[in-house]
Protein backbone atom coordinates (compact mmCIF):
# COMPACT_ATOMS: atom_id res chain seq x y z
CA UNK A 1 0.00 0.00 0.00
CA UNK A 2 2.68 2.47 0.90
CA UNK A 3 4.38 2.33 -2.76
CA UNK A 4 0.66 2.86 -4.23
CA UNK A 5 0.01 5.76 -1.67
CA UNK A 6 3.65 7.35 -2.92
CA UNK A 7 2.40 6.84 -6.81
CA UNK A 8 -0.90 8.79 -5.80
CA UNK A 9 0.93 11.82 -3.82
CA UNK A 10 3.74 11.79 -6.82
CA UNK A 11 0.78 12.22 -9.55
CA UNK A 12 -1.07 14.58 -7.85
CA UNK A 13 1.72 16.80 -5.98
CA UNK A 14 1.11 19.85 -8.21
CA UNK A 15 -2.71 19.75 -7.04
CA UNK A 16 -1.75 18.87 -3.06
CA UNK A 17 0.48 21.95 -2.66
CA UNK A 18 -1.21 24.57 -4.80
CA UNK A 19 -4.04 23.40 -2.70
CA UNK A 20 -2.08 23.81 0.50
CA UNK A 21 -0.61 27.12 -0.51
CA UNK A 22 -4.58 28.45 -1.41
CA UNK A 23 -5.83 27.02 1.92
CA UNK A 24 -2.70 28.85 3.52
CA UNK A 25 -3.70 32.29 2.06
CA UNK A 26 -7.51 31.57 2.29
CA UNK A 27 -6.92 31.17 6.03
CA UNK A 28 -5.07 34.17 6.34
CA UNK A 29 -7.75 36.18 4.34
CA UNK A 30 -10.42 35.06 6.76
CA UNK A 31 -8.31 36.25 10.00
CA UNK A 32 -7.56 39.22 8.53
CA UNK A 33 -11.35 40.47 7.54
CA UNK A 34 -12.12 38.72 11.06
CA UNK A 35 -9.82 41.15 13.08
CA UNK A 36 -10.61 43.88 10.54
CA UNK A 37 -14.34 44.04 11.59
CA UNK A 38 -13.47 44.01 14.86
CA UNK A 39 -11.01 46.72 14.15
CA UNK A 40 -8.38 45.25 15.28
CA UNK A 41 -8.83 46.81 18.80
CA UNK A 42 -7.79 45.72 22.55
CA UNK A 43 -11.01 45.76 23.78
CA UNK A 44 -12.04 41.91 23.50
CA UNK A 45 -13.44 40.07 26.06
CA UNK A 46 -9.64 38.08 26.45
CA UNK A 47 -6.47 38.21 24.74
CA UNK A 48 -6.71 36.67 21.62
CA UNK A 49 -4.99 33.16 21.21
CA UNK A 50 -4.22 30.46 18.88
CA UNK A 51 -7.72 28.60 19.34
CA UNK A 52 -9.37 31.65 19.11
CA UNK A 53 -7.80 31.93 15.08
CA UNK A 54 -8.49 28.20 14.75
CA UNK A 55 -12.20 28.88 15.76
CA UNK A 56 -12.47 32.28 13.28
CA UNK A 57 -11.45 29.62 10.49
CA UNK A 58 -13.18 26.57 11.12
CA UNK A 59 -16.37 27.93 13.20
CA UNK A 60 -18.63 27.70 10.43
CA UNK A 61 -22.24 29.18 11.18
CA UNK A 62 -24.63 28.19 14.50
CA UNK A 63 -27.91 26.99 12.59
CA UNK A 64 -30.18 29.78 11.50
CA UNK A 65 -33.02 31.37 12.51
CA UNK A 66 -35.75 31.07 9.38
CA UNK A 67 -37.56 34.18 9.40
CA UNK A 68 -39.55 36.00 6.50
CA UNK A 69 -37.94 38.35 4.85
CA UNK A 70 -34.23 37.28 5.85
CA UNK A 71 -31.71 36.63 3.38
CA UNK A 72 -29.54 33.14 5.33
CA UNK A 73 -26.21 33.37 3.55
CA UNK A 74 -23.83 30.30 3.92
CA UNK A 75 -20.32 30.26 5.30
CA UNK A 76 -18.77 31.11 2.12
CA UNK A 77 -15.12 31.31 3.58
CA UNK A 78 -15.73 28.01 5.40
CA UNK A 79 -16.97 26.83 2.44
CA UNK A 80 -14.02 27.29 0.18
CA UNK A 81 -11.56 26.21 2.46
CA UNK A 82 -13.40 23.00 2.68
CA UNK A 83 -13.68 22.52 -0.62
CA UNK A 84 -9.97 23.18 -1.15
CA UNK A 85 -9.45 20.23 0.83
CA UNK A 86 -11.07 18.12 -1.21
CA UNK A 87 -9.95 19.39 -4.59
CA UNK A 88 -6.79 17.11 -4.48
CA UNK A 89 -8.33 13.85 -4.25
CA UNK A 90 -11.75 14.91 -6.46
CA UNK A 91 -10.23 13.52 -10.02
CA UNK A 92 -7.13 11.36 -9.49
CA UNK A 93 -8.50 8.18 -8.39
CA UNK A 94 -10.76 8.05 -11.40
CA UNK A 95 -8.15 9.37 -13.81
CA UNK A 96 -5.69 6.23 -12.27
CA UNK A 97 -8.22 4.04 -12.97
CA UNK A 98 -10.24 5.20 -16.15
CA UNK A 99 -7.76 7.07 -18.16
CA UNK A 100 -4.59 4.95 -17.11
CA UNK A 101 -6.58 1.94 -17.41
CA UNK A 102 -5.80 0.83 -13.99
CA UNK A 103 -2.26 0.74 -14.25
CA UNK A 104 -1.51 0.97 -10.47
CA UNK A 105 -4.49 -1.15 -9.72
CA UNK A 106 -2.71 -3.73 -11.96
CA UNK A 107 1.01 -2.92 -10.12
CA UNK A 108 -1.22 -3.78 -7.17
CA UNK A 109 -2.77 -6.99 -8.29
CA UNK A 110 -5.99 -6.95 -5.91
CA UNK A 111 -8.65 -4.53 -6.84
CA UNK A 112 -9.47 -4.42 -2.88
CA UNK A 113 -5.97 -3.10 -2.29
CA UNK A 114 -6.35 -0.63 -4.75
CA UNK A 115 -9.47 0.82 -2.88
CA UNK A 116 -7.72 0.69 0.38
CA UNK A 117 -4.58 2.25 -0.91
CA UNK A 118 -7.61 5.37 -2.50
CA UNK A 119 -9.43 5.17 1.09
CA UNK A 120 -6.11 6.15 2.71
CA UNK A 121 -4.62 8.68 0.71
CA UNK A 122 -7.82 10.54 0.08
CA UNK A 123 -8.01 10.88 3.78
CA UNK A 124 -4.45 11.49 4.24
CA UNK A 125 -4.92 14.39 1.79
CA UNK A 126 -7.54 16.26 3.75
CA UNK A 127 -5.15 16.25 6.70
CA UNK A 128 -2.13 17.51 4.67
CA UNK A 129 -4.25 20.90 3.12
CA UNK A 130 -6.13 21.13 6.63
CA UNK A 131 -1.94 21.16 8.11
CA UNK A 132 -1.50 24.17 5.53
CA UNK A 133 -4.40 26.01 7.12
CA UNK A 134 -3.67 25.51 10.70
CA UNK A 135 0.04 26.50 10.13
CA UNK A 136 -1.48 29.99 8.53
CA UNK A 137 -3.12 30.06 12.08
CA UNK A 138 0.15 29.18 13.68
CA UNK A 139 1.92 31.81 11.99
CA UNK A 140 -0.76 34.22 13.08
CA UNK A 141 -0.59 33.62 16.17
CA UNK A 142 3.25 33.90 16.16
CA UNK A 143 3.11 37.49 14.36
CA UNK A 144 1.18 38.74 16.76
CA UNK A 145 2.68 37.79 19.63
CA UNK A 146 -0.14 35.62 21.14
CA UNK A 147 -0.09 32.71 22.98
CA UNK A 148 -0.42 29.18 21.57
CA UNK A 149 -3.33 27.64 23.37
CA UNK A 150 -5.78 25.56 21.94
CA UNK A 151 -8.41 27.02 24.40
CA UNK A 152 -10.64 29.55 22.64
CA UNK A 153 -11.49 32.40 24.59
CA UNK A 154 -13.99 35.08 24.96
CA UNK A 155 -11.92 36.93 22.37
CA UNK A 156 -12.63 33.91 20.11
CA UNK A 157 -16.10 34.49 20.01
CA UNK A 158 -16.08 38.69 19.75
CA UNK A 159 -14.09 37.63 16.35
CA UNK A 160 -16.73 35.21 15.12
CA UNK A 161 -20.09 35.68 16.82
CA UNK A 162 -19.91 39.63 18.04
CA UNK A 163 -20.45 39.04 21.30
CA UNK A 164 -23.36 36.84 20.99
CA UNK A 165 -22.35 34.10 22.77
CA UNK A 166 -21.70 36.00 26.26
CA UNK A 167 -22.31 32.90 28.43
CA UNK A 168 -19.40 31.22 27.15
CA UNK A 169 -16.10 32.40 27.83
CA UNK A 170 -13.84 29.19 27.07
CA UNK A 171 -13.77 26.57 24.90
CA UNK A 172 -11.10 23.48 24.55
CA UNK A 173 -11.05 23.05 20.89
CA UNK A 174 -9.02 19.65 20.95
CA UNK A 175 -11.81 17.84 20.64
CA UNK A 176 -13.94 19.81 18.37
CA UNK A 177 -10.99 20.35 15.52
CA UNK A 178 -10.56 16.34 15.96
CA UNK A 179 -14.69 16.05 14.83
CA UNK A 180 -13.94 18.84 12.59
CA UNK A 181 -11.29 16.62 10.69
CA UNK A 182 -13.04 13.59 10.70
CA UNK A 183 -16.14 14.93 9.12
CA UNK A 184 -13.90 16.26 6.46
CA UNK A 185 -12.42 13.05 6.24
CA UNK A 186 -15.87 11.53 5.87
CA UNK A 187 -16.99 14.25 3.19
CA UNK A 188 -13.65 13.29 0.82
CA UNK A 189 -14.36 9.49 1.33
CA UNK A 190 -18.07 9.76 0.35
CA UNK A 191 -16.58 12.43 -3.02
CA UNK A 192 -14.36 9.38 -3.73
CA UNK A 193 -16.96 6.69 -3.95
CA UNK A 194 -19.36 9.56 -6.35
CA UNK A 195 -16.14 10.03 -8.07
CA UNK A 196 -14.88 6.40 -8.79
CA UNK A 197 -18.85 5.40 -9.99
CA UNK A 198 -20.46 8.38 -11.54
CA UNK A 199 -17.91 11.20 -12.62
CA UNK A 200 -15.83 13.69 -10.41
CA UNK A 201 -17.68 16.76 -11.56
CA UNK A 202 -20.44 15.11 -10.23
CA UNK A 203 -18.85 13.95 -6.86
CA UNK A 204 -17.84 17.80 -6.55
CA UNK A 205 -21.36 19.51 -7.03
CA UNK A 206 -22.98 16.91 -4.35
CA UNK A 207 -20.21 17.79 -2.23
CA UNK A 208 -20.86 21.46 -2.75
CA UNK A 209 -24.44 21.03 -1.92
CA UNK A 210 -23.86 18.81 1.35
CA UNK A 211 -21.52 22.24 2.66
CA UNK A 212 -24.05 24.04 2.29
CA UNK A 213 -27.23 22.03 3.58
CA UNK A 214 -25.31 21.42 6.19
CA UNK A 215 -25.65 25.33 7.10
CA UNK A 216 -29.45 25.25 6.42
CA UNK A 217 -30.30 21.85 8.04
CA UNK A 218 -28.70 19.69 10.90
CA UNK A 219 -29.76 16.17 9.41
CA UNK A 220 -27.52 13.59 10.72
CA UNK A 221 -25.91 12.79 7.34
CA UNK A 222 -24.97 15.97 6.55
CA UNK A 223 -21.90 15.76 8.17
CA UNK A 224 -20.47 19.39 7.25
CA UNK A 225 -22.43 20.25 10.46
CA UNK A 226 -19.74 18.41 12.77
CA UNK A 227 -16.93 19.82 10.57
CA UNK A 228 -18.51 23.76 12.33
CA UNK A 229 -16.37 24.48 15.29
CA UNK A 230 -19.77 26.36 16.13
CA UNK A 231 -21.95 22.88 16.21
CA UNK A 232 -19.49 21.24 18.21
CA UNK A 233 -20.81 19.21 20.98
CA UNK A 234 -19.60 21.69 23.80
CA UNK A 235 -21.42 24.64 22.07
CA UNK A 236 -24.45 21.93 22.10
CA UNK A 237 -26.81 23.33 24.83
CA UNK A 238 -26.66 27.17 22.95
CA UNK A 239 -27.36 25.73 19.67
CA UNK A 240 -25.18 22.88 18.80
CA UNK A 241 -25.78 19.66 17.27
CA UNK A 242 -24.07 17.19 19.36
CA UNK A 243 -21.32 14.71 18.99
CA UNK A 244 -23.80 12.43 17.09
CA UNK A 245 -21.83 13.79 13.92
CA UNK A 246 -18.77 12.29 15.10
CA UNK A 247 -20.77 8.97 15.03
CA UNK A 248 -22.26 9.41 11.42
CA UNK A 249 -19.18 10.68 10.14
CA UNK A 250 -17.61 7.18 10.83
CA UNK A 251 -20.82 5.13 9.88
CA UNK A 252 -20.15 7.45 6.43
CA UNK A 253 -16.67 6.68 6.02
CA UNK A 254 -17.38 2.95 7.07
CA UNK A 255 -20.18 3.17 4.21
CA UNK A 256 -18.37 4.39 1.79
CA UNK A 257 -15.61 1.82 1.91
CA UNK A 258 -17.53 -1.11 2.26
CA UNK A 259 -20.03 -0.28 -0.80
CA UNK A 260 -17.45 1.14 -2.37
CA UNK A 261 -15.43 -1.98 -2.57
CA UNK A 262 -18.73 -3.96 -3.03
CA UNK A 263 -19.24 -2.23 -6.59
CA UNK A 264 -15.72 -1.80 -7.07
CA UNK A 265 -15.22 -5.73 -7.17
CA UNK A 266 -18.01 -5.75 -10.26
CA UNK A 267 -16.78 -2.80 -11.80
CA UNK A 268 -15.87 -2.71 -15.85
CA UNK A 269 -13.18 -0.53 -15.74
CA UNK A 270 -12.62 -1.12 -19.64
CA UNK A 271 -15.65 0.21 -20.05
CA UNK A 272 -15.22 3.48 -18.32
CA UNK A 273 -16.89 2.38 -14.67
CA UNK A 274 -19.69 0.60 -16.01
CA UNK A 275 -20.97 -1.81 -13.27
Amino acid sequence: MMRSLVYDTRCAVRELLLSMAAAFGLTLLLLISAYAEFGFANDFIGRPVLGDNVLVVLAGKQLPEWRPGVILIPPTGWIALLLLTLVPSLGHPSYDLYDLTGRSMLAMGSRTAWWNAKITWTMATVLIVMFGSLSACFVWTLCCGQDFSLVATGAGFDLVLSGDFPELDALDLNVPILVSLLSVCALACVQLLLSVFLRPTLAFIATLSQLVLAYYFDWPFLVGNGAMLLRSELLAASGGVGSRHAVWSLLMIALSYFLGLRLFRGLDVLKGGGL
